[in-house]
């Protein structure tokens, strides 16, 4: 097994590493590496399908057993082991008795006598195993190891906006869990979010609270944030689609002036350069007005359906002539 393909570094954890700590990893890569936020890229997608295949592997208690039995014996679970060695061993000097154990066996050229090591048990993790070979070691560090820092706490939080803030910015104090208790912090959202866009979260330079924000954009009844960039739906009757029209309608920052070209359909759009949401370089991105056909209120009135009866006969064809048998074949 190859370096490259150990899912412990694709999801850049260690063997040590909790279930909490590998769903956190795999969270935050997923998020980073997903092929709809990262179009025209073939290499992230290749990247988010190993992140998902040792996610499903590292998550379940036994398969990530067998997985460590498979890793065992390899170049990187001998890389793995040493590691962990030489960090024991710069924490502590040796002892005595294993000074004079080793100079024994460089004089005599015979090891010492030990007590064989008791054999993990049939079944145990990878972590088990190293656990129990470095226990004399963690012995000797307890009474005189330095104080180790503090480990951060990471945190993934999803936060909604409404399309107004994400599209001018906005500021807000939110609440991280820290402890048994919360923490409140005041987070700046620049201009131009989209759903799904993240902002990194940091108490402050001496605080060990950090990790990601995931931005969630509430729903808005005729504006949306595509891709392509700001889409407005503009409702407009059936004689406005036939002959064409011409109205104002309220723009995010100034009113707009839209012409309904003649024989416009449910869905056709009106491109406008410049007018749509605010980008990181703080220039503006495009708005799209997108037509939709509404049907008049009082579909059994009389006389109505006799007159949309009477549309049939304009149609050269089946509109629905190209419609698949099935979606999928």
């Amino acid at each position: 097994m190859t370096k490259s393909a150990n899912h412990y570094q694709v999801l850049g954890v260690t063997f040590s590493s909790t279930q909490e700590e590998i769903r956190r990893a795999y969270r935050v890569l997923a998020r980073r590496y997903h092929p709809d936020l990262n179009p025209g890229q073939p290499s992230s997608e290749d990247t988010f399908k190993r992140i998902a295949a040792a996610y499903q592997v590292l998550s379940d208690e036994r398969a990530r057993q067998r997985y460590d039995a498979e890793l065992e014996g390899s170049s990187f679970y001998h890389d793995e082991y040493q590691r962990a060695t030489r960090q024991s061993h710069a924490r502590t000097k040796k002892s005595r008795p294993a000074a004079a154990s080793a100079y024994q066996q460089h004089a005599t050229g015979r090891p010492m006598k030990q007590k064989p090591a008791p054999q993990a048990k049939r079944g145990k993790s990878i972590i088990e195993k190293l656990t129990g070979k470095l226990s004399r070691f963690s012995k000797k560090m307890a009474s005189s190891r330095t104080p180790e820092p503090a480990p951060v706490s990471f945190s993934v939080l999803e936060i909604s906006l409404d399309i107004r803030d994400a599209l001018f910015g906005t500021k807000k104090t939110i609440e991280i869990p820290l402890g048994q208790g919360t923490k409140k912090l005041s987070v700046q959202f620049p201009p131009g979010l989209r759903d799904g866009s993240t902002i990194p979260l940091s108490a402050g330079p001496h605080d060990q609270e950090q990790g990601i924000i995931i931005i969630r954009i509430a729903p808005h009844p005729f504006l949306s944030l595509q891709r392509k960039g700001l889409v407005y739906e503009v409702p407009i009757t059936i004689a406005e689609s036939f002959a064409g029209g011409q109205f104002v309608i309220p723009g995010i920052d100034e009113p707009l002036s839209i012409r309904i070209p003649p024989g416009a359909c449910s869905g056709d759009e009106l491109r406008l350069v410049g007018k749509g949401s605010f980008l990181k370089d703080g220039s503006r991105g495009d708005l799209f007005i997108r037509f939709m056909i509404v049907s008049p209120e009082a579909p059994d009135a009389v006389g109505v359906k006799d007159l949309a009866r009477a549309f049939e006969g304009y149609y050269g064809k089946n509109p629905r002539d190209k419609f698949p048998k099935a979606l999928f074949e």
